[in-house]
């Protein structure tokens, strides 16, 4: 029978604190020994353990392995107590909540993370109760956080376009013209074409708008629009235009909320020129709409 303990938790830094004791007569239990130094080794530093149900303390070190599967969604506030040192690779295999504490459980950038299927985080105990989480990987790529916290999110929508040729005649009578954004800088979840916005999913979304228009000679006002299926918001000038001036230019941001398949377009109107002969001027710096999804 074998002297030594069982379990890695249970070897000390200290040799002396180890077993078997200097007293200790070895003899015929030196090859149970040896094979047991060699299963503690390999079951908690090269094995993958049992799946563990997530909890809000889920002691990660009751159960042999380094890798383990976490399943369930409970929020976890707690990996449970053991030494300093003992470090886990964790799946999680469900949506949960890994909730920060500055002490008991000390995430990258201070921030609560909620996983999704397949994301695998690397954390170590630092005694008494304590984890910290050395690096955290999301599944597909959705998130990145570097060591500072900063962090980007390449699936979230995102886009900017702009309107690449002045677009002639398109209002000057009251005309509500479309705004024409044919040249995309970015469509970053493919959200963006014929000039429209589709939201992929329900949420915040900012909306930002910025349109120059020309040959306004004569005009009263100015109206731009961004528009959503939930509901237009507007930007309405009232110009003193004399007879030398011939262009100018309105920005209109919103922070809108928007369900799934909802639509956002740009709208101009030119009023009092008397007819739709005023212009929508092209260029990345004259005419442009851009937005995400904020939350």
């Amino acid at each position: 029978m074998a002297d030594v303990d069982d379990t890695l938790p249970e070897w000390s830094a200290t040799a002396e604190n180890n077993k078997p004791t200097g007293a200790t007569v070895i003899g015929a239990g030196l090859d149970d020994n040896l094979r047991e130094i060699q299963k503690v080794v390999r079951g908690w530093l090269a094995t993958k353990g049992a799946d563990i149900a997530s909890a809000t303390t889920t002691d990660l070190g009751a159960i042999e392995g380094l890798m383990h599967d976490i399943t369930g969604t409970t929020t976890i506030t707690g990996f449970g107590t053991i030494a300093a040192g003992i470090w886990k690779i964790i799946k999680f295999e469900g949506a949960l909540t890994l909730t920060h504490n500055a002490t008991s459980l000390i995430l990258p950038g201070a921030a609560n993370i909620t996983t999704a299927v397949g994301d695998v985080g690397i954390f170590m105990s630092e005694g008494s109760g304590n984890w910290r989480c050395h690096a955290y990987l999301f599944a597909g790529d959705s998130r990145r956080v570097t060591s500072a916290g900063e962090e980007t999110k390449p699936l979230q929508p995102a886009f900017s376009a702009y309107n690449s040729a002045t677009d002639l005649n398109v209002t000057g009578n009251g005309t509500q013209a479309t705004v024409d954004f044919d040249t995309e800088v970015f469509d970053q979840g493919g959200d963006f074409a014929a000039d429209t916005f589709t939201a992929p999913m329900a949420g915040r979304y900012q909306l930002n708008a910025h349109v120059s228009v020309e040959q306004i000679s004569g005009a009263t006002g100015v109206a731009l629009r961004i528009v959503t299926s939930n509901r237009t918001y507007l930007k309405d000038t009232t110009l003193s235009v004399n007879a030398g001036q011939v262009d100018t230019c309105l920005s209109l941001s919103v922070l809108a909320d928007m369900d799934a398949a909802d639509t956002a377009t740009v709208t101009i109107a030119v009023k009092g020129v008397g007819a739709d002969t005023s212009d929508v001027t092209g260029g990345l710096s004259h005419t442009f709409f851009s937005g995400f999804l904020a939350c």
